[in-house]
């Protein structure tokens, strides 16, 4: 996950169908989506885990998104995938 990526992560987190099951139906900021981004790369070189883009690579378009990110207020590890 890039630092590129933070808008169509934005744009496919605050989804109906992905905010109801991954944010409670809330939506969620920009700056929501660049904590996880943040963690997502420092997790990445101190745990080997992370987020990563899903790109339809013959319209260069993010998809959707999958990977492992720590939830801070459950303090567990958590899977996200869209």
């Amino acid at each position: 996950m890039e630092a590129t990526d933070v808008e169509p992560i934005y744009r496919i987190a605050n989804q109906l169908g992905v905010r109801h099951f991954l944010f409670d139906d809330k939506y969620v900021s920009q700056e929501f989506i660049r904590k996880i981004h943040e963690q997502s790369v420092a997790n990445f070189k101190s745990r080997a885990f992370g987020i990563w883009i899903l790109t339809e690579k013959a319209i260069d378009l993010a998809i959707g998104f999958c990977g492992l990110r720590i939830a801070e207020e459950l303090d567990e590890i958590e899977l996200l995938y869209r």
